[in-house]
């Protein structure tokens, strides 16, 4: 601190204020448009058995699948139908803001979030209260990579995570 310049002010902390709520985020994924590719890759792969191994991996690689693994794990969320809630958090300390969720988001959320708050800063932070994973956005659904192939929430989950923190946001500066 004795380093820094003295004319530097310290800006004014306001009060902490903090909002908190539990998110119903989506995990079924029976409309997972995924699925019904990742359902013909894995019975055409198994009914492939007599066809050398070389043949039988390029069946899962032309419709997008590095393994049997990631297609049939797709098929099983499919076939599961389930729902999980998420904690979201917004915490605001004078001007500066914060958000939370429990996965990894692509870039594209946070950066709308920045770029709509009513904070001057705000802060988003991945994986803090659980591990739950890719949140892919809608552009990332148009691509067979290894986080669409492996999250567990379904399109449009990452949109409205973003607009639930943005709503959060506006909450804390109304308060």
């Amino acid at each position: 601190l004795e380093a820094l310049d003295e004319t530097m002010v310290p800006a004014a902390a306001g009060p902490i204020r903090i909002k908190q709520l539990q998110y119903p985020a989506v995990v079924d994924h029976t409309q997972d448009h995924l699925a019904p590719i990742a359902r013909e890759a894995v019975e055409l792969y198994d009914a492939s058995a007599h066809l050398p191994p070389a043949e039988r991996k390029q069946i899962l690689l032309d419709r997008g699948f590095l393994s049997r693994i990631r297609a049939n794990s797709i098929v099983t969320r499919a076939d599961s139908g389930q729902t999980e809630e998420v904690e979201l958090n917004a915490i605001a300390i004078g001007d500066i803001s914060f958000v939370t969720a429990p996965f990894e988001l692509f870039c594209s959320v946070p950066m709308h979030i920045k770029a709509n708050t009513p904070f001057a800063m705000t802060f988003f932070m991945g994986y803090c209260n659980g591990a739950s994973g890719y949140l892919p956005d809608k552009t990332g659904f148009k691509y067979s990579t290894y986080e669409v192939q492996n999250r567990r929430f379904v399109e449009g989950t990452a949109e409205d995570i973003g607009q639930t923190h943005l709503q959060m946001l506006r909450e804390l500066k109304d308060n």
